[in-house]
């Protein structure tokens, strides 16, 4: 393997396996008494600073930063060619485009990402993410399309797309990236509380990036009144949904604490404890839409 693509790679498997998403962590680090245990891993922002901090601790440039209102992924420039990296959709390989599909202004790239999940008939379903870039002028755009294998409709169903546009581009050194440091307290409330955030999870994988369990806490209802543990739900490899409580929903707590390196107990305090910042600083007046808690 080329050495240069081998960092590109490892620092994917890395951020993939050592530092979780989590979308609960920053209402803590922000707002809380004290700090969550970085093992519980942070928003996907701050994934991709992440995986962007280990190519450039292994030498390479510094990449530009494309985001797509909430979310950010790092575009490296390599001989030529563009390499993308965005650790939130999951992807086991880097995105490459090359020269060659740079030139011609149009390029699709389809890249392996967790989970895998088994078809009934036995067969390993990968997920997959699609990037297509296009490019017009001296402008680009290229939209990121997340897909994962549904046993409950023996199909590829679409999860995630953004779309990333060249004029949103901007740098930012190592030294900051730091946990919205430089935005007022207005501004980093409406990110944190931005009505397209219906839960606050932590989503992990296995160090086979095959397997990956979730624990959630849907956030409707939030200024009714204190959440309590058994408001909470964990998503299994297969996609299975219950509450953190029943018996089926055991076996996925080994793999959770497994990734985060806390106890059950642990996780649970943590998201109870970061809904009760939210309900701090969300309008009390508003509410979010449903999280869906079907079987995927």
């Amino acid at each position: 393997m080329d050495v240069v693509e081998d960092i590109f790679g490892t620092a994917l498997t890395d951020t993939l396996r050592q530092t979780p998403y989590n979308s609960a962590s920053q209402f803590l680090s922000l707002f809380g008494s004290e700090k969550p245990k970085p093992s519980l891993g942070v928003a996907c922002v701050f994934q991709t600073f992440d995986v962007s901090r280990r190519v450039v601790e292994s030498g390479l440039p510094e990449p530009i930063y494309l985001g797509d209102g909430r979310h950010l992924a790092a575009l490296f420039s390599h001989e030529g060619d563009l390499v993308l990296l965005d650790p939130y959709l999951l992807h086991t390989e880097p995105i490459r485009i090359t020269a060659a599909d740079i030139e011609r202004g149009s390029a699709k790239v389809v890249v392996p990402a967790a989970p895998v999940r088994v078809a009934a008939d036995g067969t390993d379903k990968p997920s997959r993410l699609t990037a297509r870039y296009h490019r017009s002028g001296d402008q680009y755009a290229i939209r990121l399309e997340y897909s994962k294998f549904s046993r409950a409709s023996n199909g590829y169903v679409m999860s995630r797309i953004f779309n990333l546009l060249s004029a949103s581009g901007f740098r930012m050194p190592l030294a900051e990236m730091k946990n919205f440091d430089a935005l007022p307290d207005d501004a980093v409330r409406a990110v944190l509380t931005d009505p397209e955030q219906t839960s606050l999870s932590i989503r992990t994988l296995d160090l086979e990036l095959r397997r990956m369990s979730e624990v959630i806490l849907p956030l409707q209802g939030y200024a009714r009144g204190p959440f309590v543990p058994d408001d909470i739900w964990v998503r299994d490899f297969e996609g299975q949904v219950n509450r953190q409580s029943s018996a089926a929903a055991q076996d996925v707590w080994p793999e959770l604490e497994a990734a985060t390196q806390c106890t059950r107990d642990d996780i649970v305090e943590h998201l109870i404890a970061a809904s009760e910042v939210y309900r701090k600083i969300a309008d009390p007046n508003l509410d979010v839409a449903p999280y869906s808690l079907e079987n995927e």
